[in-house]
């Protein structure tokens, strides 16, 4: 379904804030027709179904029923704001997103050097932390209780060794990505200019 097509739908579907149904049943119909149309927006269509769940409750106090349908029709105000400002804005001339300025990439430069050797050491003591203790740990027997389990040195020092070694490998992978990106639109922001 196009937005156009939901948008029509659901200002067909509007209605006033504090306007009773005639009956429950006309309410859940009501909230059938609607709650599929909100999927395109998964914050409103979460919210919608939770209040929908309320109002199929057949014993519910007139005041909880009346501010869940009071939430309902203003979740539906809401996607029809949201569709309406969507439908100006493709309307509108594309904008090309803000490209970072030279001093933004000199200013993220030191943290994420300094992120990418702090996540990498940290990864590295674990690493070889884990490795000595698996190693090493295994000769004494030592044993270790955590949260009331008891545990060989051998089975903590390969857990450390594996937290540390994903540690290192993510911490570089998300720090390498992010100087590629950094790069990469500031060298665009050179080509726009």
């Amino acid at each position: 379904m196009s937005n156009q097509a939901r948008l029509a739908r659901l200002r067909s579907l509007d209605r006033p804030i504090g306007e009773p149904f005639q009956s429950q049943s006309e309410c859940v119909a009501w909230s059938n027709m609607v709650a599929p149309l909100l999927s395109f927006d998964p914050r409103y269509h979460e919210a919608f179904l939770q209040h929908a769940s309320v109002v199929i409750i057949p014993s519910l106090s007139a005041q909880t029923y009346g501010n869940s349908v009071n939430h309902m029709t203003s979740i539906v105000k809401q996607a029809i704001g949201t569709l309406e400002l969507g439908d100006q804005m493709k309307r509108d001339e594309p904008v090309d997103p803000p490209h970072p300025s030279p001093a933004h990439v000199e200013a993220a430069t030191p943290i994420l050097s300094l992120t990418l050797w702090l996540g990498a050491a940290l990864g590295a003591i674990l690493l070889l932390g884990g490795i000595y203790l698996a190693t090493a740990g295994r000769m004494a027997e030592t044993r270790f209780n955590l949260f009331g389990n008891e545990f060989s040195s051998t089975s903590v020092g390969v857990s450390m060794a594996f937290i540390g070694a994903v540690l290192a490998a993510l911490t570089i992978r998300r720090v390498l990505s992010t100087v590629g990106t950094l790069s990469a639109l500031h060298g665009n922001d050179r080509r726009h200019k």
